[in-house]
């Protein structure tokens, strides 16, 4: 099955999901004026619910983050903070882990899914406003079963 609709949280954006009766292979991608963000997921499906349609998955996958954002920013260093120069953009890449429940309609073509998508940022070209931690990020999404 192939699904494409929306996630909305943290990391919200478009996302395509290809699902089989074991795996899902997801791709969330966000796109504005001066931000991309692309996250790729690979879900391992666990069916223990009596409740048709009704599906907890866990995966792993990785993300990456361009911005041409304007900042300036702030280090802390001798429990001072200073001003490090101005910067133009930064690009991360990192590794999600995501753990949640889904659940498909019966007889409608829709499917919903809650998840918590952590994720820990490995390589970053500007440190000054990258974050190095996890974060837990819920996400909402709402997907149309082609």
């Amino acid at each position: 099955n192939v699904s494409i609709g929306i996630r909305n949280g943290y990391i919200s954006g478009v996302t395509i999901q290809c699902e089989d009766e074991r795996y899902v292979i997801e791709n969330i991608i966000l796109i504005n004026r001066k931000n991309f963000n692309q996250t790729v997921l690979y879900k391992k499906l666990i069916n223990h619910s009596k409740i048709n349609g009704f599906k907890a998955f866990v995966g792993i996958g990785c993300h990456y983050y361009h911005s041409q954002e304007n900042f300036a920013g702030k280090e802390k260093g001798d429990n001072k903070i200073r001003k490090m120069p101005q910067c133009i953009g930064y690009d991360v890449v990192g590794l999600d882990f995501i753990m949640g429940f889904s659940y498909k309609l019966p007889k409608i073509p829709i499917s919903f899914s809650l998840d918590i998508k952590p994720g820990a940022e490995l390589f970053a070209t500007n440190k000054s406003n990258a974050c190095f931690f996890y974060r837990d990020n819920a996400g909402l999404s709402i997907r149309y079963i082609m």
